[in-house]
């Protein structure tokens, strides 16, 4: 089992991957593309969403 350690948690990378393709997180890696003049981590601070959803982001932003 492959994991990443994001905000301090490991997470499992297959979880990550997962809530990666969901309507949400896709859509915010859609709208940070268009100017990302951050890192990450301070774009997704703000979002009123899960660890796991700021997770998979980071994960996205980072490999992508």
């Amino acid at each position: 089992m492959t994991t990443q350690t994001i905000l301090n948690k490991t997470w499992k990378v297959k979880d990550l991957n997962f809530i990666a393709s969901t309507k949400v997180v896709k859509d915010l890696v859609s709208e940070y593309k268009k100017d990302p003049n951050c890192r990450p981590f301070d774009w997704i601070a703000g979002e009123k969403i899960s660890d796991l959803e700021k997770a998979a982001f980071i994960q996205t932003c980072l490999n992508n």
